[in-house]
C-alpha cells in the first residue's frame, strides 16, 4: 500500500458534501482534523473535510464525500440519517494492521425550504388615506415545518400620506430563517369628505336684508387643507319667515359634505292698518234671527293676504230696535282697523194661529205632538213606529187626508208658505228640509217654532225647534 503525507495547513472547501449544489447546503470552512505527521507503517492516516457541516432536510449524504484523504487498510464509513431535523455525528474508522484512528464529523439536518405563499392578492388594494393596511387580510403562507405563517417583515414601506400607486414589500420568514418575499400593490385614495365647521346655528335678519351665510362656515379637508364652501339652498331676503340654509364642500377627489343654519327673516316694517269695506250701511233681520256679520264687510291689508275681522260688539236678536254692531281688524304686526254696521231687529210678530191653532191644523199638531217617545223605523208610517214622512203621512190622514209615504213628494202637496216668515206659519203646517232641489226630510209644525220630527233611528219621535235640524228648512206647505 502507497503511504501517503498530506500537507500541513486549512483546506480551503471548494467541492460540497455529495456533489450537491452550494445553494442548500451551509458548510464551515475546511479545518484539518489533526496534524498529519510521518507515521510508522503501521499508523493509519484519516483527513475529513470539517468537523461540522450542515445538510438540507431529505437531502442524500455520502459519507465519503466527507473524506478527503488518508492512509489505511480499512475504512468504516457510517450511515447518517437526514430525514429529519436534528443534529447527529458521522464517526469514521480507519484501521492499519492492528492500529485504529477514529475521526468524528458533526452533522446538522437543517430546514432549507422556504415558505410558500400559497395566496396573494395580485388586485390594486385601495387603501384610505391616512390609514394602515392590514397586510395579513391579503396573503396567506405555509411553510414545511411550521405550518401556517402569519407574522411578515416589511422590505418596503408604502407612505399612508401619500396619494397614488404605491407598492409594499414584505417577507415571511420560518423558524430556520428562509424567507420567501412577495409585492403588494396598493392605492392611497382620499375616501373622506370636509368638516364643515358652523360658527352659529341660527341668525336673524331684517326684511329684505342680504347676509353672505358663507362667512359662518369653514370646511378643512385631511388631504386638501382649506375647501371652499358653497351655497347650496339660500333663503328669501323678501319673505318673513324660518328658512333652513343648506352650505356644501367638496374635496378635489369628490368627496362631498354639508350643512345647514337656520335664518330668521324678520317682518317687514308696516304701520298701515288693514282696510274694512262695509258693503252697506245696515241690515234688517227677524225677530231672534242670527246673522253671519262677516259676510257683510271685505278686510284687504298692505302685506298680509288674509286678516280676520273680529266682532268687538254684537247685537241682540231678542232685542227689537237699531243695534251698532262694531268690528275690527288686526294685521300680525299689530296694526288695526275699526268700522260698524246698524242690525235693525224687528219686533217679535205673535200670531194667533200659532199659539192658539185652531180646526184641522190644531188637530194635526195635535195628534203629531201624541206620537212623541214612539221609536222611528225607516220604512214606517205608523201607528207604533214612525221615519220622518211616514209620520206626515200617518197624522194627516187620521183626518182624512191621503198623503205620500214620501217627503219629495210632501214638498209638492198643498201650497206654499213664505220659508223666511215664520209668522206666516201655522199649527199643521208641514216643514220641508233639504239642499236645494234635493228633498231629504219632512216634520210638522205646532207653533212657536217648534215641530215634530222623526229624524232618525238614535232619537224616538221628538219635538225640535224648527232650524234645529242640521239639514237646511227649504219649504213650507199648507194642506188645510
Amino acid at each position: 500500500m502507497n503511504r501517503f503525507k498530506l500537507t500541513l495547513g486549512l483546506l480551503a472547501m471548494t467541492q460540497l458534501v455529495g456533489g450537491f449544489t452550494p445553494a442548500p447546503v451551509a458548510w464551515t470552512p475546511l479545518v484539518k482534523v489533526a496534524a498529519v505527521e510521518t507515521v510508522s507503517e503501521q499508523e493509519p492516516e484519516l483527513e475529513l473535510v470539517s468537523h461540522e457541516v450542515s445538510v438540507i432536510l431529505g437531502d442524500q449524504l455520502d459519507p465519503m464525500s466527507l473524506v478527503v484523504g488518508g492512509v489505511w487498510d480499512q475504512l468504516e464509513t457510517p450511515f447518517v440519517d437526514v430525514s429529519e431535523l436534528k443534529t447527529t455525528e458521522a464517526v469514521f474508522v480507519a484501521k492499519k494492521g492492528n492500529k485504529s484512528v477514529t475521526r468524528r464529523v458533526i452533522v446538522h439536518v437543517i430546514d432549507g425550504t422556504p415558505p410558500e405563499i400559497t395566496k396573494l392578492n395580485t388586485e390594486i388594494i385601495d387603501v384610505p388615506y391616512g390609514t394602515a393596511l392590514n397586510v395579513n387580510k391579503h396573503f396567506e403562507a405555509v411553510d414545511n415545518i411550521d405550518g401556517v405563517i402569519t407574522e411578515y417583515n416589511v422590505l418596503k414601506d408604502f407612505s399612508s400620506k401619500q396619494l397614488g400607486d404605491q407598492e409594499l414589500e414584505f417577507e415571511v420568514v420560518d423558524s430556520s430563517g428562509n424567507a420567501t418575499a412577495a409585492t403588494l400593490k396598493v392605492n392611497v385614495v382620499d375616501v373622506k369628505a370636509p368638516v364643515i365647521n358652523r360658527t352659529k346655528s341660527s341668525i336673524s335678519v331684517e326684511w329684505n336684508e342680504k347676509v353672505d351665510v358663507l362667512k359662518y362656515f369653514s370646511a378643512q379637508d385631511d388631504v386638501d387643507g382649506d375647501v371652499d364652501v358653497k351655497l347650496v339652498k339660500g333663503y328669501s331676503v323678501g319673505n318673513p319667515g324660518k328658512y333652513t340654509v343648506k352650505v356644501s364642500a367638496t374635496d378635489k377627489a369628490g368627496n362631498e359634505a354639508t350643512a345647514t343654519m337656520v335664518v330668521n327673516v324678520k317682518l317687514q316694517p308696516d304701520f298701515e292698518a288693514p282696510k274694512i269695506t262695509r258693503k252697506q250701511n245696515s241690515v234688517t233681520v227677524n225677530y231672534g234671527q242670527k246673522i253671519n256679520i262677516s259676510n257683510y264687510f271685505t278686510v284687504t291689508d298692505n302685506i298680509d293676504k288674509v286678516v280676520k275681522l273680529k266682532v268687538t260688539q254684537g247685537y241682540n236678536a231678542s232685542k227689537a230696535g237699531t243695534q251698532t254692531v262694531k268690528v275690527s281688524a288686526t294685521d300680525r304686526y299689530g296694526n288695526t282697523s275699526r268700522s260698524s254696521i246698524e242690525v235693525v231687529v224687528k219686533a217679535k210678530v205673535v200670531n194667533s194661529s200659532n199659539t192658539n191653532a185652531s180646526g184641522k191644523g190644531a188637530g194635526v199638531a195635535a195628534l203629531a205632538r201624541k206620537q212623541v217617545g214612539k221609536r222611528y223605523v225607516f220604512g214606517s208610517s205608523g201607528p207604533s213606529t214612525f221615519d220622518c214622512s211616514g209620520l206626515v203621512k200617518y197624522v194627516y190622514a187620521q183626518y182624512g187626508v191621503s198623503l205620500a209615504h214620501s217627503a219629495r213628494s210632501q214638498a209638492r202637496s198643498g201650497r206654499a208658505v213664505s220659508v223666511g216668515n215664520m209668522s206666516a206659519w201655522q199649527a199643521g203646517d208641514i216643514l220641508i228640509y233639504g239642499y236645494g232641489s234635493n228633498v231629504t226630510h219632512s216634520a210638522i209644525y205646532i207653533g212657536n217654532g217648534l215641530s215634530v220630527h222623526a229624524l232618525n233611528s238614535r232619537m224616538p219621535v221628538s219635538v225640535l225647534g224648527v232650524r234645529k235640524v242640521t239639514t237646511p228648512l227649504i219649504g213650507v206647505r199648507r194642506i188645510f
